[in-house]
């Protein structure tokens, strides 16, 4: 088994002649700017944006005006290994002193080992360890290899913001820079949460995420592909003893330290560095801003500026933000999203598809947290960002309800809505031949329950 920088279709399709034509049309596209940060916008710079939008030029030159805007305000250049030794102490993410095979650096993350909540330090420290990486790319490679360790992980290290934010800095920011990630070892549960994740993915980031299992000999056959056995770290089924050493590891990050601003220095840092170099004035947001502007105005004359990516980043917020407080039975969501919960929130079509789709990854939670039959209750799943309560009747049907963290008095909520539900719904459910549920009452009185205890709340 071998494995080779990967071409998509797209990639293909293209002579080596077209795809440097729609290089150089990105390029014309940022103007004056890309003479002014030349290492961003160069040809292969463009092509890994134009890759990961399938040479569709508009979309790759809108994500690259983007990453620019975003490198001028967080200056991830300048984040030193002093700024982030904190987040750094337990080795939850740190560079591997080693490459694989294709001559790719390794990050090893370990969730687990999650010892902070300020999610901006977080991405912080994330960026520094993606920007170390690329300084210490072989020269012929471009990508880099996550091995993801599940040691002492479980459910209170789920942090949905989290996982937004570093879904949004890596597929925005560091487009085709994941070779291929491995998810060693996941527990069970993990299985669930990950339901939840994948749509907030773009569909070629999924298809890198590989799970591997120790005592499954076909998944451990792709680690000796990969890795050189004597280096790798026995966690990963190596024969290395090797651990994290934080002191040695951030004499090792001080170095590179030195390295990168040498480069910025230079002018030709591997991770471009635009606001570092002399040539650059501050006048290059306004013209940054200037271009955008155009940009959108001619896609949306064209059907709008969404993209792929756009729409895989929200999903989370989707949740945070939406529907927090309402209420679902797990055999009907897209229905509900599209109800009128007074001040629950209230969601356009697309939306309520986005969630209706979420809400099946939900339901296999809920099932992890319910999961015997002939049982019946309320259990809750807390997050950073929302707080799931799942209640079980009987006869097994589940109800859940999303809420801020902290919502008091979700159980008689529930226990409330099951009433209704048992009142309006299994006491009348048929009345045609195809037997459908008739539930008009139920969903009378389920909003009247809701708005009730929204005011109710407010009052507190």
């Amino acid at each position: 088994m071998s494995f080779k920088k990967g071409e998509s279709t797209t990639d293909k399709a293209l002579s080596h002649g077209e795809q440097l034509a729609k290089i150089y049309e990105v390029r014309k596209m940022m103007g004056p700017i890309a003479d002014r940060l030349p290492a961003i916008c160069s040809e292969a710079s463009i092509s890994r944006y134009l890759r990961a939008r399938n040479w569709n030029t508009k979309k790759a030159g809108k994500m690259l005006k983007e990453t620019i805007k975003w490198r001028l305000e967080f200056k991830p250049e300048k984040i030193r290994w002093e700024n982030i030794t904190q987040e750094a102490k337990t080795g939850k993410i740190y560079r591997a002193n080693y490459h694989d095979k294709c001559g790719r650096t390794v990050l090893i993350l370990r969730p687990g080992f999650q010892n902070t909540n300020a999610v901006n330090e977080q991405m912080m420290y994330l960026v520094y360890c993606l920007e170390n990486a690329i300084l210490n790319m072989n020269p012929d490679q471009e990508q880099m290899v996550w091995l993801i360790d599940f040691q002492r992980w479980n459910t209170s290290s789920i942090s949905l913001k989290a996982t937004r934010e570093t879904a949004k800095i890596l597929q925005n920011h560091y487009p085709e820079r994941l070779g291929i990630g491995i998810l060693y070892n996941p527990p069970k549960i993990f299985e669930s949460f990950w339901t939840l994740v994948k749509p907030f993915l773009e569909p070629k980031t999924h298809k890198k995420m590989k799970f591997v299992y120790s005592d499954n000999s076909q998944s451990q056959k792709i680690m000796e592909d990969l890795f050189n056995m004597d280096k790798l770290e026995s966690t990963f089924g190596g024969r290395s003893s090797v651990g994290f050493d934080y002191e040695a590891y951030g004499q090792r990050m001080r170095e590179d330290d030195k390295k990168m601003s040498s480069f910025i220095d230079s002018g030709c840092s591997p991770a471009y560095s635009p606001a570092y170099s002399p040539a650059y004035s501050p006048s290059i947001m306004s013209e940054l801003q200037q271009l955008t502007s155009d940009h959108c105005s001619e896609v949306s004359d064209e059907g709008g500026c969404s993209s792929c990516d756009e729409a895989a980043s929200s999903n989370l917020e989707v949740v945070d933000e939406k529907v927090q407080g309402q209420p679902h039975d797990s055999k009907d969501v897209a229905n509900d999203c599209t109800k009128d919960y007074g001040s629950a929130g209230r969601m356009d079509t697309n939306d309520s598809l986005r969630v209706a789709s979420l809400w099946h990854s939900m339901h296999a939670i809920s099932q992890q947290l319910s999961p015997v039959s002939g049982c019946f209750g309320i259990e809750l799943l807390q997050a950073d960002t929302f707080d799931l309560h799942c209640f079980q009747s009987l006869t097994g049907t589940k109800f859940f309800v999303v809420c801020e963290p902290g919502t008091q008095h979700m159980e008689s909520l529930l226990k409330h809505i099951y009433e209704l539900y048992t009142d309006y719904v299994l006491k009348n459910p048929f009345y045609e031949m195809e037997m459908p549920i008739r539930c008009e009452l139920f969903e009378i009185n389920l909003t009247q329950a809701i708005q009730k205890d929204r005011v109710a709340l407010l009052a507190r």
